[in-house]
């Protein structure tokens, strides 16, 4: 029995020193394993090192790219706007006016107003004080009267009656009658007589009654009529007729026909009403207009005339 025991023991003893040895095998094999990763590991960061330091002497040695800048949409539409400009090809575009009155396309140098630079061209022209009082005179007659436009060859028969009247109650007031129209009411009566004095002194021609047949019944512009030689309109009072003209600059465009270039001015309202004279304005050059208190720009403008040495005749007027 005591010899089995021994035997068992050493049987024992024997296995342990075998798992012992396992053990000890496998550790061994583990260690290598971890050993070899290692190695790899810092192989291929050192590998990775050598692209990076690689890639980055790359880039010293070679030219650097400009990034594209971003270009806005529209830029290549206003890039070829502007060609156009420069080759006068943009068509205009519809601007809101921000004043009461529109300029001409150009101004002139200094304070002398506005010029329109459309044909006809001619010489400018210097004239004497007294030239340009009776100038000053003959344009203030249609801008008080509110002619804003005219052309010789293609007349608005209706806006120069129209005017013609109104030139009457302003300086041959004294002419106009007063008559109660059946369904009209009462009505200024201003004759062709008188319209056609004006007419004939100012610009030229007269009118008759054949002209004016077709203008028996007022219409939603003008609220005049025309019959057994008279002009009617609905009687008015209290109008104020403040504008006048200074000119800035003339051009003789030969054929004893000059192109007067002026600036429209307002006179001041309580002035106008307080009776004052608009005479002592129109010896007024243009600088001397612009600097007076007591009046106020308002619209610009030139003319086409004939003068026969001592008075004018409008051939073409055009008020902006």
């Amino acid at each position: 029995m005591r010899k089995k025991t021994i035997l068992a023991a050493a049987i024992l003893t024997i296995m342990s020193g075998a798992i012992l040895c396992g053990c000890g095998a496998g550790s061994g094999v583990n260690d290598q394993s971890a050993a070899q990763q290692t190695q790899e590991a810092q192989a291929g960061e050192t590998s990775q090192a050598e692209e990076t330091a690689q890639a980055e002497e790359t880039a010293q040695t070679e030219e650097p790219v400009q990034a594209e800048e971003a270009v806005p949409e529209n830029l290549h539409e206003k890039q070829n706007d502007d060609e156009k400009q420069d080759a006068g090809e943009l068509q205009e575009t519809d601007v809101e006016a921000d004043d009461a009155s529109e300029d001409f396309d150009a101004q002139a140098d200094g304070d002398d107003g506005y010029r329109d630079y459309e044909e006809p061209f001619g010489e400018e022209i210097q004239v004497d004080a007294d030239t340009r009082r009776k100038m000053n005179i003959f344009l203030s007659n249609f801008s008080e009267a509110g002619l804003n436009a005219y052309d010789k060859d293609n007349r608005d028969l209706k806006d120069i009656l129209w005017w013609a009247h109104i030139w009457t109650k302003i300086n041959k007031w004294k002419s106009i009658e007063y008559e109660d129209v059946p369904g009209e009411g009462t009505c200024e009566k201003n004759s062709f007589e008188n319209i056609n004095k004006t007419l004939d002194k100012y610009l030229g021609f007269t009118i008759s009654d054949d002209d004016v047949a077709h203008l028996n019944q007022p219409d939603e512009n003008y609220w005049f009529f025309c019959k057994d030689g008279n002009l009617y309109s609905p009687a008015a009072d209290g109008e104020s007729y403040t504008l006048l003209s200074i000119v800035s600059d003339v051009e003789d465009l030969g054929e004893n026909k000059l192109k007067l270039y002026f600036t429209v001015y307002s006179q001041d309202l309580d002035a106008y009403f307080d009776g004052k004279d608009k005479d002592e304005y129109y010896g007024l050059s243009a600088d001397e207009a612009s600097s007076n208190k007591e009046l106020e720009q308002y619209e610009v403008g030139y003319a086409v005339v004939v003068s026969d040495g001592s008075f004018y005749k409008l051939e073409h007027l055009e008020i902006k």
